[in-house]
């Protein structure tokens, strides 16, 4: 076994890993010192910000285990990533491949997307990042936040135009709150689908369905399927409803049963 070991300096010098024939070669920046293992072909890289990159896509780190065969590494501590200039990830460790563009995050997990309009920040434990696809998997206690919006679930995917949220997820948008078995958002219309045991709460009362349209730009809901809507003693049920829960108006399609209480 041959083992060599380099000091880098952060701002003197660039070192460029050889990768096999026709592959894009990764760069190394801000490494104070550097030790590679001829027998494994992995570079061990230590440094206040060690980072590693490839294209538009670099992962850094103090401390970053990188085979330069295959593009893969293993990095701990100060974790972060980033694709261009529209995702980006913060976490405690990772591995993944900087030739393949993924990553797999654990400890205080912050995925970040530049969407229009806004921002969106997903946080969790963990999370499966695809940095070529601008897509990310997040499991236990997700919560993600984009403008007014928060949406928390056991398990969520996102990517940058849609997210999609199971195991007990829900929505809040300013004082309106909205629960069911599934969740799926449009981040470029502003529109969130919801199915199964759909249940909703505001100041103004309650709706529940089997299947929903929210339209948070028109403050707005489409209920399909047993609808109920409760404001004060008075009760609305129908097969369909559009309600403005800014308003409270609510206009009932098909069979319509209406309790008004005195």
């Amino acid at each position: 076994m041959r083992v060599f070991r380099r000091t880098l300096f952060v701002c003197a010098l660039l070192v460029t890993l050889p990768a096999p024939l026709r592959a894009q070669p990764a760069e190394v920046e801000g490494a104070r010192w550097a030790e590679f293992d001829a027998r494994t072909g992995v570079w061990t890289l230590q440094g206040e910000g060690v980072r590693v990159r490839r294209g538009e896509w670099w992962v850094e780190a103090r401390l970053l285990r990188y085979r330069a065969y295959d593009g893969t590494f293993e990095a701990q501590g100060g974790v972060r990533a980033q694709q261009g200039e529209v995702l980006s990830v913060l976490a405690s460790s990772a591995r993944g491949s900087v030739r393949q563009g993924w990553g797999e995050l654990e400890g205080e997990v912050e995925v970040r997307y530049r969407a229009d309009p806004g921002v969106v920040a997903l946080r969790a434990p963990r999370a499966r990042v695809d940095f070529s696809r601008r897509s990310a998997e997040a499991l236990g206690g997700v919560e993600v936040t984009w403008r007014e919006a928060v949406l928390q679930a056991d398990r969520v995917s996102l990517d940058g135009e849609e997210v999609t949220a199971q195991g007990q997820p829900v929505a809040t948008w300013g004082r309106v709150r909205l629960e069911a078995g599934l969740l799926r958002g449009s981040l470029r219309t502003g529109t969130l689908w919801a199915l199964g045991g759909v249940r909703g709460e505001h100041p103004l009362g309650a709706f529940r369905s089997r299947e929903a349209e929210v339209r948070w730009r028109e403050q707005a809901v489409t209920l399909r399927g047993d609808v109920r809507v409760d404001r004060g003693g008075d009760r609305l049920e129908a097969e369909e409803v559009r309600y403005d829960w800014s308003t409270g108006r609510a206009v009932a399609s098909g069979r319509t049963r209406v309790v008004v209480r005195p």
